[in-house]
């Protein structure tokens, strides 16, 4: 539907409830909320999950985090996909920005998203991988014995992108059902020097900016993952330089990812976070090759992930020219398991984080 359409029944109560009607979603649970997040209407659904009635502070229901998380779309204008716990049920909350007010829907855990569509983009990308690991195997025995090393790499690189598809999807899979977080106290700090030092040299200066020290309850492998899919995805755009923030500002911690490339609109930026597909050739900046099939995997899984820490992704265009995404979780999180033992590492062999950027 275009925006004028929905603009135009948002504004005119008779055409809302028919357009319910028509679509049959009064027992699904919609929300309506108000510039001082106050309930303006819901749905009989939504009044099933939240027993709210019209002008309810939505404070009063929900938790502390999902609120300043509701705060911040509005300060913003962005859309969001958070996670919150109702009379313990947990739920998926799709939040909506519309003329200075917020549209939630509440989804129960157990309805998933399509994973056959992901299996099918995953699938998809592999097959690419395994042609070209095809033809380098080939190159391999027939080359000429200088090519050797340069070729060896080459496999290298494209076995772990047949990885990192594939660990995508799993993890993918893996959030669709009740996902146990690791929340355990950080330095995120250390956590961001650590993901530059393993970048590889490539035309793209990394500039990163961070205090010495900020401590703060994330889930590391969770976060580890969107960091560097939102790296990447910064890094393949780029012109020739990407700036990597971390700051601490109200009760927030920010990490922010900044490229130089041609740039993606708000609006570009929620549509890729709204499914889970891949860029149309020459959408942002020129051919990029493998990176940019992966590009449209990574942004919904680092929102996903956001919303798991009750956080947020936030999307701007960058000035002069370029795309500034922000991920932002509160800094007052708990953290779990601290009295329980580390759970046993089984060395695989792999570099986590060179499979994470070895699209680059």
């Amino acid at each position: 539907m275009n925006s004028q359409f929905l603009n135009s029944i948002w504004q005119d109560e008779a055409l809302q409830r028919q357009m319910m009607a028509m679509l049959a979603v009064e027992n699904q649970a919609f929300v309506q909320l108000s510039a001082d997040l106050r309930i303006s209407s819901l749905t009989e659904g939504a009044k099933r999950i939240l027993r709210a009635d019209v002008l309810q502070p939505i404070r009063e229901i929900l938790s502390g985090y999902t609120c300043e998380a509701l705060e911040l779309c509005l300060q913003e204008n962005q859309s969001a996909h958070l996670r919150e716990t109702i009379d313990g049920i947990g739920y998926g909350i799709e939040v909506q920005t519309v003329h200075q007010s917020l549209l939630m829907r509440l989804i129960p855990k157990r309805e998933e998203l399509n994973l056959e569509v992901i299996s099918q983009f995953a699938t998809h990308q592999t097959n690419n991988y395994i042609a070209t690991l095809l033809a380098l195997t080939a190159q391999l025995e027939a080359g000429k014995p200088e090519q050797q090393a340069e070729i060896k790499a080459k496999i290298h690189k494209n076995s772990l992108r047949i990885l990192r598809a594939q660990r995508h999807a799993a993890l993918l899979r893996e959030m669709q059902s009740e996902y146990e977080l690791h929340l355990q106290m950080h330095d995120a700090a250390a956590f961001c020097r650590a993901i530059i030092e393993k970048l590889p040299k490539g035309r793209v200066q990394v500039e990163l900016r961070a205090p010495e020290h900020c401590l703060v309850v994330f889930d590391e492998a969770l976060m580890q993952q969107a960091v560097c899919n939102l790296l990447t995805n910064a890094i393949l755009t780029a012109e020739r330089k990407v700036l990597f923030s971390l700051w601490h500002t109200g009760r927030r911690v920010n990490f922010g990812i900044a490229d130089d490339g041609s740039g993606m609109t708000a609006e570009r930026m929620e549509e890729m976070c709204s499914g889970w597909r891949a860029l149309q050739e020459g959408t942002v900046g020129e051919a990029i090759g493998y990176g940019q099939q992966m590009k449209g995997l990574g942004l919904p899984l680092a929102e996903h992930i956001a919303g798991l820490h009750s956080g947020i992704l936030l999307s701007y265009q960058n000035e002069p020219a370029g795309t500034r995404v922000v991920l932002s979780i509160p800094d007052d999180l708990e953290a779990l398991h601290l009295l329980r033992q580390p759970s046993l590492r089984i060395d695989t062999g792999i570099d986590m984080l060179e499979m994470e950027f070895s699209v680059l």
